[in-house]
């Protein structure tokens, strides 16, 4: 913590015992400037804190005695150090309260003392009783022995007597705060010393004259005229306002003011009563802060200013109080901060910190004040609000601006926010209430992950709440043995038996199978993924091994999440998996999904590679929802492709989805992987997906996730199935000559049919794209000739479809309707192998499908040469 002029702040030792000062020259060095001397020594003058021991403070008691007798309020506190069997002097010792008692270590001791010299106007002697020699301490504060001005109640007591009133007085004077009194006018009446030096004129100049002229109190239209009302009718105002010195200087000060009513309005008509205010300088508060708030941006990383920001809003929401306004705090959370930190370093890290919080104080400006409170975490405090639009506005622009790339090094570094927000009086009445609501709102941006901005509300409090709940229950399942596997087989399309299983988790809780989906991510969250997966490969692996035994040759595949991944032990996890279950590596499928090894390319090989080196076979899960680069994708040393099954559950009804699909079985055949394709759960996509010369399916249609005692039985079913030549897959395989007719209109389709009788295929008619297309998912066409007018989807849409499903199929128009531009450009673009006009020529006709069977058995061939 440095002060304005970049040195840091000095701490006066005064300390006999050299156990102690040598504890403090290690604790305090790092934040602190240590001065050692005599008490009025020149060098001590300019400290911040003076601490003393026991035995320095009998050796300078007199010291003591004169310097706390002329306590102000931004006098240096008083740290006293005590070891047990060492009491304080009994005359300070009767002062001490019990108010505050903390235990602290070297660091908190070093962060307490932060504190008190942010807030130096405390007026406090303080008091630490050691603990033995363990280092630990505790507080007491020994309250001054004259309570700040401010504080007396100036209504409650009169002087009865020419003593009291001479007391009075000096006690006025001999204030550090400035105090002042005003009758209904506005005129001042009488004001102190203090109130003097902190305006810069003498009290001739002030007596006489209005108030507002030094205490410009609200210089906004109509509020600064109803301010005088304002206070006869609450009785009291008090806030933070900006008043001006006679040289011209602006300056911060908080204001009380009480309207004091006359005891004899009859006595005094023109005046009934009086204004009696306080006046409290925050220039050194304010330097302060800026100091904090500076090092926040340039210094160490580690300042928390948690407590400085939560004081800070105490006094916006003591203003808003009484000028009925709002407070709005926004809590901001970088996302992707501790996988960049861990990718390119601290120093980028703390780049990334820097830079961002640059753009918050640009975008804040002077609405209110921006500060870091730890790691990716800033706070903005937005005080003095009418009403809340403009926050609403601003969050977004904060969304906006810290989400575009920050360069460095030609890399684009990405770091986007998430925001909770909380806003007085609504979300909170307190400082400490509106800080934990607004952690609150951006804790569940974070767990949702589609939301950037949360205002929040009761009902996210109790939905935060659950979620701490199911963490406990979980951390209770895991010791209890609630958890419990299900096993799903995987099928080889070409033999038809199971060559496989995926372990899947489930949680029985209170006679209730919870799925997966709903308690991994909060095990993710809250670091319980570790356990849990440690339990889940053991006991899979144990399951295998048990079945090999059995003569039951299966592979088993397990889940890793991206923690688990990442952790540094987990090729020694799975090592020692192995080896206390028995089971040969090769038997053991690692599946680690897209994004999990795109996060950070470098780890990712070298953690497969270990991995491969064990003699597993590795897999990416949920392939083709990630980002990968085909670049990095040759690197990893993988096994299988698994289509994640979203891409699967439409591949039927959707061009994309089944391009998709039929791109990735390329991919992973080109680069020599097997693909498994997830979801399969009717017979359509299976045989499609056998179409597309898929290795492996899993889903539904085959087996449901099955208890290990079901899945011997299962596979057995299997393996008869594929024994007897019963597969699941197109009924006419082995007979490719199969044509197709699509049309609306039976007569053109019985005609057809009598044209084309006696060819060497087998001929089938559709009404409409929908009967089309359920053939197609049943049958290996060769050809198919369709009309361009049908309801629904036109000709070239349906053959568009069809050549991106079912590349091989060669495609006909038969038409005498067409867009000459659309067909042109399906032409053009492969769409249609052939247009014919209606009425056709017969010979034309059958020569055209000849050619267009000849193409197909041509592209046939070549596709099963590929695989």
């Amino acid at each position: 913590m440095e002060n304005m002029s970049g040195e840091r702040p000095q701490i006066g030792i005064l300390v006999d015992d050299a156990k102690l000062r040598h504890w403090l020259s290690r604790v305090l060095p790092s934040v602190f400037s240590l001065v050692q001397g005599a008490p009025d020594s020149a060098e001590l003058g300019t400290a911040c804190v003076y601490i003393l021991d026991a035995l320095a403070m009998q050796r300078h008691q007199a010291w003591l005695h004169a310097y706390r007798t002329a306590l102000r309020p931004d006098s240096a506190p008083i740290l006293l150090l005590f070891r047990d069997g060492d009491p304080p002097e009994s005359s300070l010792a009767s002062q001490a309260d019990a108010l505050l008692s903390i235990d602290l270590t070297g660091d908190e001791f070093r962060e307490q003392l932060m504190h008190w010299v942010r807030l130096q106007a405390s007026a406090h002697l303080w008091e630490l009783a050691a603990s033995g020699t363990s280092g630990q301490f505790s507080n007491k504060s020994l309250s001054p022995s004259v309570k700040p001005a401010s504080s007396v109640n100036v209504t409650a007591w009169e002087p009865s007597g020419e003593l009291e009133a001479t007391l009075y007085r000096e006690l006025v004077s001999a204030s550090s705060q400035g105090m002042f009194i005003c009758d209904l006018q506005g005129l001042i009446c009488m004001v102190n010393p203090a109130f003097c030096a902190l305006s810069g004129y003498c009290a001739d100049e002030l007596v006489g004259r209005p108030a507002s002229a030094f205490l410009p109190l609200f210089a906004q239209g109509d509020l600064c005229a109803d301010f005088p009302q304002r206070i006869r009718q609450w009785g009291e105002w008090n806030g933070e306002l900006s008043g001006r010195t006679k040289e011209g200087e602006l300056f911060p000060f908080w204001l009380t003011v009480h309207h004091v009513p006359d005891d004899q309005p009859a006595l005094t008509p023109k005046r009934c009563g009086f204004y009696i205010g306080v006046v409290t300088d925050l220039r050194t508060t304010r330097q302060l802060e800026e100091s904090v708030i500076q090092l926040s941006r340039t210094g160490s990383l580690s300042e928390l200013n948690r407590i400085l920001v939560e004081e800070r809003l105490t006094l916006d929401i003591r203003q808003a109080e009484s000028a009925h306004q709002k407070v709005a705090v926004l809590h901001v959370d970088l996302r992707r901060f501790r996988a960049l930190n861990e990718q390119f370093g601290y120093a980028i890290g703390d780049w990334i910190l820097m830079s961002q919080l640059q753009r918050l104080q640009d975008l804040v400006g002077v609405r209110g004040l921006v500060s870091r409170l730890e790691a990716n975490h800033y706070a903005v405090i937005l005080p003095r609000l009418d009403e809340l639009d403009g926050v609403f506005e601003l969050a977004q622009q904060i969304i906006d601006q810290l989400s575009l790339p920050l360069l460095h090094d030609s890399k684009e570094l990405i770091c986007p926010p998430v925001i909770g927000m909380s806003d007085y009086p609504e979300q909170g009445a307190t400082a400490l209430e509106l800080m934990r609501n607004a952690d609150a709102a951006v804790d569940w941006c974070r767990k949702n992950g589609r939301v950037y901005v949360k205002r929040f509300t009761p009902e996210l409090a109790s939905w935060l709440q659950q979620q701490t709940d199911t963490v406990q229950a979980l951390a209770y399942a895991l010791k209890h043995e609630e958890f419990f596997l299900e096993y799903q087989p995987q099928v080889n399309m070409r033999s038809g038996q199971a060559i496989g299983v995926e372990a899947l988790i489930r949680w029985r809780s209170l006679e209730q199978v919870i799925p997966p989906k709903e308690f991994i991510p909060l095990a993710e969250e809250s670091g319980l993924i570790l356990p849990i997966s440690d339990w889940v490969l053991m006991t899979a692996c144990q399951q295998a091994a048990t079945w090999l035994a059995q003569g039951m040759e299966l592979n088993m595949a397990v889940n890793i999440s991206a923690t688990h991944f990442q952790h540094g032990l987990l090729v020694e996890q799975v090592e020692h998996c192995l080896k206390v279950t028995g089971l040969p590596a090769e038997r053991l499928e690692l599946e680690v999904t897209e994004s999990c090894i795109m996060t950070d390319v470098e780890l990712a090989i070298s953690t497969l590679t270990r991995l491969k080196q064990l003699g597993v076979r590795l897999s990416v899960d949920d392939f083709g929802t990630g980002y990968s680069s085909l670049s990095y994708l040759k690197l990893f040393p993988l096994d299988k492709l698994k289509i994640d099954q979203s891409f699967v559950a439409d591949l039927l009804n959707s061009n994309s989805d089944a391009v998709i699909v039929r791109s990735i079985i390329a991919l992973g055949h080109a680069m020599g992987l097997t693909v498994i394709a997830e979801g399969v759960e009717n017979q359509e996509q299976n045989v499609y997906l056998h179409l597309l010369h898929c290795d492996e399916v899993q889903g539904f249609l085959l087996g449901r996730p099955m208890a290990a005692s079901q899945l011997p039985a299962a596979v057995a079913a299997m393996a008869a199935m594929a024994a007897s030549g019963v597969r699941l897959t197109r009924s006419d395989e082995s007979k490719p000559q199969t044509l197709l007719l699509v049309d609306d209109e039976l007569s053109i389709l019985n005609a057809l049919r009598r044209t084309l009788r006696g060819g060497r295929y087998n001929l089938f008619m559709a009404t409409s794209a929908e009967e089309a297309f359920d053939f197609l998912a049943h049958h290996a066409v060769g050809v198919i000739v369709s009309d361009n007018r049908m309801p629904g989807v036109t000709g070239i849409e349906l053959l568009r479809q069809v050549k991106a499903r079912y590349p091989l199929t060669v495609r006909i128009m038969l038409s005498g309707y067409a867009d000459l531009e659309a067909l042109s450009a399906a032409v053009n673009a492969g769409e249609i192998f052939r247009f014919i006009s209606k009425p056709w020529d017969d010979d034309e006709l059958k020569i055209a499908i000849n050619d267009a069977f000849d193409k197909y058995d041509e592209q046939s061939a070549l596709n099963r040469g590929a695989f």
